[in-house]
């Protein structure tokens, strides 16, 4: 997810032509790290998790190597506040709100749980949503100065990600329906079942589709376009029962084949 966001990052700078390319690099090194750090910290299993007991091979994986994946995290945590340093602070408030609405999102906001907005299938998606697109899409344009702004291609940017996140996070509430009954979290899939969810997903795959018809052409609408069919043949396999390796590669790859094909066909 780390080097997701990198690409990401890296992608917006060529999809948005008011763009200067100087700090292309340091940003994308910032977007990685910061995602290094607050995944493994949102996921890390502090205490030891025996094999087959979690119904999660990534929790496993984390407890087999954390004290490498603690080192790794303390690292990147590092490099995150050095590379704050070389970037002017005023320009970073999108990176601010972002770690307000993390902080929602874990947060014991509401008294009917313990996670804040994370409890509610509904504000938990699109929470994760937002995020993603202030610091991939809106980040890169506020750094750049207010003439980016104007920009009709920023807007749909904005809300492409947004979607595109949102949509890609319905399977892993799928994926994680038992698990988010035992701990009280309402998500989609366990309120209103797989059926529903299958064609909520769809529903939003075919808005995501017709924004990218209007937003995109030539190359760059067929990689788009690209990207969505991937998601519906995923889609049409959409399984609860299936390994955590399936929705980490399959799924979050949706985000890098995205990331690289906007890099390549846009260069």
């Amino acid at each position: 997810m780390a080097a997701c966001a990198a690409l990401w990052t890296a992608a917006t700078y060529h999809q948005l032509s008011q763009l200067t390319a100087d700090p292309v690099f340091r940003l994308s090194a910032l977007t990685f790290c910061g995602t290094f750090v607050l995944y493994n910290l949102a996921r890390f299993p502090y205490r030891p998790v025996a094999a087959g007991t979690t119904g999660h091979d990534r929790k496993y994986w984390l407890s087999y190597y954390r004290i490498t994946v603690l080192v790794l995290t303390g690292v990147a945590a590092i490099a995150f506040f050095l590379l704050l340093t070389q970037l002017p602070l005023l320009p970073l408030w999108p990176l601010g709100l972002a770690g307000l609405l993390v902080g929602a999102y874990y947060a014991p906001l509401f008294q009917r749980g313990p996670f804040g907005l994370r409890m509610f299938g509904v504000t938990k998606n699109l929470v994760i949503g937002v995020v993603w697109a202030l610091v991939t899409a809106l980040l890169p344009v506020t750094l750049a100065g207010a003439t980016a702004w104007t920009s009709a291609d920023l807007w749909l940017l904005l809300i492409e990600r947004t979607l595109f996140i949102y949509l890609l996070m319905l399977p892993f509430d799928v994926e994680d329906v038992d698990r988010d009954a035992e701990e009280g979290v309402r998500t989609i899939p366990r309120r209103q079942g797989l059926t529903f969810t299958r064609w909520l997903i769809g529903v939003l795959l075919a808005a995501l589709a017709a924004l990218q018809l209007i937003h995109y052409q030539g190359y760059l609408l067929g990689g788009q376009l690209l990207v969505s069919a991937y998601i519906g043949i995923l889609l049409w396999l959409l399984q609860p029962k299936r390994s955590d390796l399936h929705f980490l590669g399959f799924w979050d790859g949706a985000i890098a084949l995205q990331a690289v094909l906007m890099l390549v066909l846009s260069s």
